[in-house]
């Protein structure tokens, strides 16, 4: 719970999970295709290519994370933590396919 009062660990804290979440969707992306060569199902084919734009959104996160980390500076003098919210709208508003479940 510390973390969360200082704004250093808890940038620390979401850059570690982001770093470690993109190689979980590529495991699950090379898991996908090689069901997808077993069984030659095109749904699995599908899931596959969802779960690879899932890592591209995770690296798309952890720019974000950068920029919402940086110290505040003469143009932000409170920081930068909004972009957090801003890169979130971008991921949800940018990915139709969100909406479907």
């Amino acid at each position: 719970m510390a973390a969360m009062a200082d704004p250093a660990a808890r940038t620390r804290q979401v850059r570690r999970v982001l770093r470690l979440v993109p190689w979980m969707n590529v495991a699950v992306v090379v898991m996908k295709v090689v069901v997808f060569v077993m069984s030659h199902a095109l749904s699995v084919l599908a899931e596959s290519m969802h779960s690879s734009l899932d890592a591209t959104d995770n690296v798309f996160a952890l720019a974000v994370a950068r920029v919402a980390g940086e110290a505040p500076d003469e143009d932000h003098p409170y920081g930068h933590t909004k972009f957090e919210t801003l890169g979130a709208l971008v991921l949800v508003g940018g990915s139709p396919s969100r909406c479907s479940g």
